[in-house]
């Protein structure tokens, strides 16, 4: 039964993920605060309820975050410094529980295959400090340097997204064609008896599996990390707007570790209920190892059609903007 709970819950987020918002409504701006979120499609009817609350607190935090970033332009105080990096911690938490973050692609990629729970840490964290490094980047490039617009600049983000998206479905045709191989490997080994020269070759191209294997994690998390955050993005222009930019540099970068924590804590989930289902009594006989081989080619088909919705999705966005 925890297995099964843990598995019904990773479904769940992988539902409500597929929208992929990268930022709430902007309360920077007058007028946009009943503005439905242009960052990604409605979430499903099931959850809308849910998405529509997640809003409107992230619409009060992102106030408050305003209000605060006001007060250390006008006062220089560092008490409403403090209370803005907490608010971004706290938010990073909040916000990566809602859709987007590239959770789907999270559990879909440790749900197909074997992995350690440090892979979870590892892939979170890749994937959250790497999205507030591009929004920082992209900032610094399009507001600071080229003095470019809010409009435009998230037009430009929205490039950056869509090559994030192609990406991981690169990487997800990639972990498909590796899928194939570790199956037609496991066949052959088990159809035939190999001689001590075979075992060799079987045991190198098993190390190049394993080798390829660290790899994808860390393309993944690349991928899926290239498109900024949202959020991100909308605390460093208020605060370059209000001349305190170093302060929205620390507050990307704390919010990025909130972010963390909650896609770590949904790929460790993944992994520990891959591993229940794995050890579950029925999980032995002659067939589980094709099944592992099914299961891993399906969780990278899975990962090749979440980057193509998403993509899908992003581009409806950018004719909106257009």
């Amino acid at each position: 039964m925890t297995a099964l709970r843990l598995l019904l819950l990773v479904l769940v987020v992988l539902g409500s993920a597929s929208g992929a918002p990268a930022a709430a409504d902007n309360p920077f701006r007058p007028g946009q605060t009943g503005e439905r979120p242009a960052d990604g499609p409605a979430a499903p009817r099931f959850l809308s309820g849910l998405v529509t609350e997640v809003a409107q607190v992230q619409r009060q935090v992102y106030g408050r975050m305003a209000t605060e970033i006001r007060r250390v332009r006008e006062t220089g105080a560092w008490t409403p410094a403090v209370v803005l990096l907490a608010l971004s911690f706290a938010y990073g938490v909040f916000h990566a529980v809602g859709p987007g973050h590239g959770k789907a692609v999270v559990a879909a990629y440790f749900a197909s295959r074997p992995a350690r729970l440090g892979s979870g840490i590892a892939m979170g964290g890749l994937i959250a400090f790497t999205q507030a490094v591009s929004a920082i980047l992209v900032v610094c490039v399009l507001a600071v340097a080229l003095n470019l617009r809010h409009r435009e600049i998230m037009q430009e983000a929205l490039t950056v997204e869509l090559a994030s998206y192609g990406l991981i479905m690169l990487i997800g045709v990639l972990m498909a064609v590796e899928g194939l191989r570790e199956l037609v490997l496991r066949r052959t080994e088990t159809a035939t008896l190999p001689d001590e020269r075979g075992a060799g070759m079987a045991q190198g191209l098993y190390r190049r599996l394993r080798a390829a294997k660290v790899g994808r994690l860390w393309s993944m998390g690349l991928a899926a990390g290239v498109r900024p955050c949202g959020g991100s993005i909308l605390v460093l222009l208020f605060t370059l707007a209000n001349g305190v930019f170093l302060l929205g540099l620390a507050a990307a970068l704390v919010m990025a570790l909130g972010v963390a924590i909650t896609i770590s804590t949904l790929g460790i989930a993944t992994i520990l209920t891959r591993r229940s289902i794995a050890a579950a009594p029925f999980g032995g006989g002659a067939w589980v190892t094709p099944l592992h081989g099914a299961v891993t080619l399906a969780g990278a088909l899975l990962i090749v059609g979440l980057g193509g919705l998403m993509m899908a999705a992003a581009w409806e966005r950018g004719a909106l903007f257009g």
